[in-house]
């Protein structure tokens, strides 16, 4: 699989019109992102389950309202910086009920079908069989099992002046991503160029630009720029500039965090061979 790079604004159009505008950031097996940015008003996704994957919203700006639960009776007024998160057979939906334009990612992982279903009914081609269906009378599964993690929440973690804050991860939901926001300070080297064979690495830059390794391309990816990097893609990031970055890291399905979290532990970067033993006991590869 190649992996994806994104520039603000070049995502795959799938609607855009007054009032609603929608794209398509990446569409691997593994993870589909997309942006949505939709008006004051504007209806989304009726009350309805997946059963093989996971349906995220990450709010950039404005406030979403995701009804969740047995007969959408929970009803989630997610801010900017919220992430709500459903887990297969967990009823949801999503709609915009303030008067003000709301810019979202909508992570599926996996994909699910997900991408073919918008391509098909941008296309006209309603038909396109993907893991959605109807809310089922029994009510699902409870609230209690998905994910609505508001600004300032989720741990946190610390090596020197840059933070990790865990809004997601492999003990939350069906363990289908770990998503984090990223401040990467001014200096950060990051880590060396690397692969993984078990999970999607992916980037959202929120704020700043975030120097990023892809293959033998270096992108100075500043705001609104996405990558997505599919196992076995070499990569890494970095900043090199004077101001703090901050972006969102997903990875699909989740656990990488136990490496992060080993390697963070003493709120300080190790020496570079305490590190590389550190992640011989994971799934990176140095290249």
């Amino acid at each position: 699989m190649e992996p994806v790079v994104v520039l603000p604004g070049e995502g795959e159009v799938i609607t855009d019109r007054p009032g609603r505008h929608l794209e398509t950031l990446c569409a691997l097996p593994g993870l589909c992102v997309t942006r949505m940015d939709y008006a004051g008003g504007e209806e989304g996704a009726d009350l309805h389950v997946h059963r093989g994957h996971t349906d995220s919203f990450y709010v950039l700006d404005g406030t979403i309202t995701v009804p969740l639960g047995p007969g959408g009776a929970e009803i989630v007024e997610a801010t900017a910086g919220t992430l709500v998160s459903a887990p297969p057979n967990l009823v949801h939906g999503f709609r915009n009920d303030g008067p003000d334009t709301m810019s979202v990612i909508n992570v599926h992982a996996p994909d699910g079908g997900f991408a073919e279903m918008l391509r098909g009914a941008r296309d006209g081609d309603h038909g396109r069989p993907w893991d959605s269906f109807d809310a089922p009378e029994g009510g699902g599964r409870p609230v209690t099992d998905g994910i609505v993690s508001r600004p300032g929440e989720g741990e946190l973690l610390r090596a020197g002046p840059s933070e990790l804050r865990f809004k997601a991860q492999a003990t939350d939901g069906d363990g289908a991503l770990t998503l984090t926001e990223m401040t990467v300070a001014p200096g950060f080297p990051g880590p060396p160029i690397h692969t993984h064979t078990g999970f999607t690495d992916g980037f959202y830059v929120l704020e700043g630009t975030l120097e990023l390794r892809v293959g033998e391309r270096t992108i100075e990816a500043g705001p609104g720029t996405f990558a997505a990097l599919p196992p076995g893609t070499p990569h890494t990031f970095a900043n090199p500039g004077s101001e703090p970055v901050r972006a969102v890291n997903v990875m699909a399905p989740a656990g990488f965090e136990a490496y992060i979290k080993e390697l963070w532990a003493s709120g300080e970067l190790p020496a570079a061979d305490v590190a590389m033993e550190i992640a011989s006991r994971y799934d990176i590869t140095v290249v």
